[in-house]
């Protein structure tokens, strides 16, 4: 069990947060926390992200050693308006890969 204690301000504007929440209704809502809650699904991304204009228009990669499937994870991520999840095998360095999505 982990104790945060009570003087902990981060479990503080959690719970203010979350009462937030609980006083919304739902028409208040914004999109992505639609989409997380299940009542509206995210914007569909095109399959040939090559295609993509827009957010991903000139995308320079940071990382020359990425692969195609890790630059087309990253186009897909950029392209995706609320929400993406990427999924991969352990040990294939993703969270030094995320890196480049950050400095998009």
């Amino acid at each position: 069990m982990v104790n945060l204690g009570s003087g902990c301000s981060s479990l503080g504007r959690m719970n203010q947060t979350m009462e937030k929440l609980k006083k919304m209704e739902e028409k208040e809502y914004p999109i992505l926390m639609r989409v997380l809650f299940g009542l509206d699904t995210p914007t569909p991304v095109s399959r040939d992200l090559d295609d993509l204009s827009g957010d991903i228009e000139g995308l320079d990669f940071f990382d020359p050693t990425l692969n195609e499937s890790q630059r087309h994870a990253i186009k897909f991520v950029v392209a995706s308006r609320e929400v993406a999840l990427i999924h991969g095998p352990p040990g294939v360095s993703f969270s030094q890969r995320s890196a480049n999505v950050t400095n998009v």
